[in-house]
């Protein structure tokens, strides 16, 4: 027991003496970061999806250790930065230190938005968005692009369509159509 009691106080002194920094454990949290965001120019119109489809994310971890279970999410913002939609967003199971890892959304990553009106927003792409994992810097974990949604009624109104049948042969027929008048409001 005395033995014991030796140790602890030596292991104690040691440990003060030698000003062992016991702070240095922030320094080796992760630090995730949104390195691109790349949102091509598709056409996005009021009350459809948002089509996100080619879309290009890049996530990097920039220092300290590896993290599980990453999540990296999707939002549409309006002009007010306001919450209007969110994405289903993907999961990194395993993220190392200084590794990058790039996302390209495709044709299936729409994000069901149909209250979107005509104006202007923003795609915004959050890493570890409810701040599940500590990070050494928290205030980098996102990025945004500038997004114009249109008006759907956006396609001619075709409102006189006249057909004629010509040229009637045994397994094809032929169309033919006259536009007299179109609208585009």
């Amino acid at each position: 027991m005395f033995q014991k009691a030796i140790f602890l106080i030596l292991a104690l002194f040691f440990v003060f003496s030698v000003g062992i920094d016991f702070s240095q454990a922030e320094d080796s949290l992760p630090d995730f970061t949104i390195s691109r965001l790349y949102l091509p120019a598709l056409n996005q119109y009021a009350g459809s999806p948002f089509n996100a489809q080619d879309a290009q994310v890049s996530i990097k971890n920039l220092e300290g250790q590896a993290a599980n279970n990453v999540r990296l999410d999707f939002f549409i913002l309006d002009s007010n930065d306001k919450t209007v939609c969110k994405g289903k967003g993907r999961n990194i199971s395993y993220f190392s230190i200084w590794e990058q890892k790039q996302f390209n959304l495709d044709r299936d990553e729409f994000i069901n938005c149909p209250s979107l009106t005509a104006g202007s927003y923003k795609f915004k792409a959050v890493a570890d968005y409810a701040n599940v994992i500590a990070e050494k810097n928290e205030d980098n974990n996102a990025k945004e692009s500038a997004v114009s949604v249109q008006s759907a009624n956006l396609a001619p109104v075709i409102s006189n369509l006249e057909a004629t049948v010509s040229n009637l042969t045994y397994k094809q027929v032929k169309l033919g159509f006259a536009l007299s008048s179109y609208s585009d409001s």
